[in-house]
């Protein structure tokens, strides 16, 4: 399934299929895992902004265009 996606946007299913099937990436999904427990994040979505602003859970475009624009 992950490889067909893949393939429908472009990318090599064939290499997917080897990423998903090896540890290429192990080390960087165990830092983003231990970011988010640290920053007490437990579902998704979740969107940080530079660091700082956080929404979480699924939010009208409007809750965005506030943070973002406080940002500024």
């Amino acid at each position: 399934m992950l490889t067909a996606i893949a393939g429908e946007v472009g990318l090599d299913r064939a290499e997917a299929l080897r990423i998903l099937e090896s540890s290429a990436f192990t080390d960087e999904v165990r830092q983003d895992e231990d970011n988010a427990h640290s920053r007490q994040i437990n579902g998704v979505p979740y969107f940080l902004f530079n660091g700082k602003e956080s929404i979480s859970g699924a939010q009208a475009v409007d809750t965005f265009v506030v943070v973002i624009e406080g940002l500024k």
